[in-house]
């Protein structure tokens, strides 16, 4: 076993009361155990701290608790939970993406030409960004539009919009679902596509490239009265765009 890891994020500097976020110190030293065991990826020097201190990165980084990894536990405190076990099939999985991690930090980025200094590292929040399984939003609505339709998915992109909108978790920005209609635009599904930029118009009102989306997403969908609704309000926000004009042009009308 190497004597040093690199280990996605900086925990060393941080005080282990702080790391561990206000839990009682006298229950901890009951709870946690002073030597551990069944390391494969750490030291087996490692402090107590640190891994301590790890784990817990893991935790923020994934939005879980300890028992996500770890057998055993009443899923709010340490009694119980067996630490060494690998009985589940996370804690294995945590293994092979620590080394994947190492590996991208150590191998595949030492060789990128002209690398920034100080030198940016994948960690595990990276990809993360507290979720268990990390999903990019238009993935999500892609597999609720083939489930349930695309008016399912929109009722679902408001719902997640409520509760995640200012965190880390997904990408709320225009572009995003901007793209996505795109992608059913090139499947020729304009009506779907149409349903998601009305959507987004709503979130990105004040945005011209949205506006001029949602006229070509409304067109491809054969709405001419809604299409050119839509490029008018595109040339409120900006004046005299030659592209929006030909379009409307294209229509039969002008601005």
């Amino acid at each position: 076993m190497h004597s040093t890891r690199v280990r996605p994020g900086v925990w060393s500097a941080v005080p282990i009361t702080a790391v561990l976020l206000g839990m009682g110190a006298s229950g901890l030293g009951a709870q946690i155990p002073q030597r551990f065991t069944n390391l494969h990826y750490y030291p087996e020097d490692i402090s107590r701290g640190e891994l301590v201190g790890a784990m817990r990165q893991f935790s923020f980084a994934l939005g879980v608790r300890c028992q996500y990894c770890h057998v055993g536990g009443d899923g709010e405190s340490f009694d119980g939970v067996d630490f060494a076990s690998d009985d589940k099939l996370a804690k294995r999985r945590a293994r092979a993406m620590l080394e994947m991690a190492e590996t991208i930090n150590t191998t595949l980025l030492s060789d990128l030409p002209e690398r920034a200094t100080p030198a940016v590292d994948v960690q595990c929040r990276t990809c993360h960004r507290g979720l268990a399984r990390p999903r990019m939003i238009d993935d999500l609505l892609r597999e609720r539009i083939t489930a349930e339709g695309v008016d399912a998915a929109v009722a679902y992109y408001r719902e997640l919009r409520e509760r995640e909108y200012g965190g880390w978790s997904y990408d709320f920005s225009e572009w995003v679902i901007t793209d996505l209609a795109n992608d059913y635009v090139r499947a020729d599904d304009p009506q779907t596509a149409a349903a998601l930029m009305r959507m987004n118009a709503e979130f990105h009102a004040e945005s011209f490239s949205v506006w001029a989306a949602l006229g070509g997403t409304e067109a491809a969908a054969g709405n001419r009265d809604a299409a050119i609704a839509a490029y008018r309000r595109g040339l409120e926000l900006s004046p005299d765009d030659p592209q929006i004009l030909r379009l409307l042009e294209r229509l039969g009308v002008s601005r």
